[in-house]
């Protein structure tokens, strides 16, 4: 009997292992996307103002603490957006110093952006927003979107510069 526990427990653990690794392994992926979308937009010089595809809109609040945070939205999508990933960068910020907001790279979560004529499904979303922190009133926010189509097999991506500020929000 005692040998039945003993074996038991190896399993348990074997089993317990063999999911701890995949699970790292993911992680490890998802950071190595996150990496290579900062060192994307730190060397991106081709960037848009606005979008064909999407409205974006920004603004930023001041928190009790005098630090600010600021919104960028995502939203009225012309076609589906399927598999988006968001993420943007503060223009000047060190970029090993802090830590990018994001959507869709990180996170566990898949999402879908349904076009601004389609009615709202389980899965799909409107819109997106994605906050960050800063210590300066006014900044420029370098920002990536990118999404496939819905056979997956079609990726795009944008670049966008922001401008966002205390004093106004922008957008539609």
């Amino acid at each position: 009997m005692k040998k039945w526990w003993v074996v038991l427990i190896i399993s348990i653990l074997l089993l317990s292992g063999c999911q701890s690794k995949n699970s790292n392994e993911l992680d490890s992926r998802k950071l190595d996307v996150y990496k290579s979308n900062i060192e994307t937009l730190q060397e991106v010089n081709s960037i848009a103002a606005t979008s064909d595809n999407f409205i974006v809109s920004s603004e930023m609040s001041t928190l009790a603490d005098g630090t600010h945070r600021y919104y960028i939205i995502i939203d009225n999508a012309n076609e589906s957006m399927y598999n988006v990933q968001l993420m943007a960068l503060e223009v000047g910020v060190d970029a090993n110093s802090v830590m990018a907001p994001s959507i869709g790279i990180l996170d566990d979560e898949t999402y879908n952006l349904i076009s601004k004529d389609s009615p709202v499904k389980d899965g799909y979303v409107k819109g997106l927003v994605l906050s960050g922190d800063t210590t300066s009133n006014s900044i420029d926010v370098k920002l990536m979107i990118s999404w496939t189509d819905k056979s997956n097999t079609k990726k795009q991506e944008e670049f966008l510069l922001l401008h966002i500020d205390t004093m106004s929000s922008n957008g539609d």
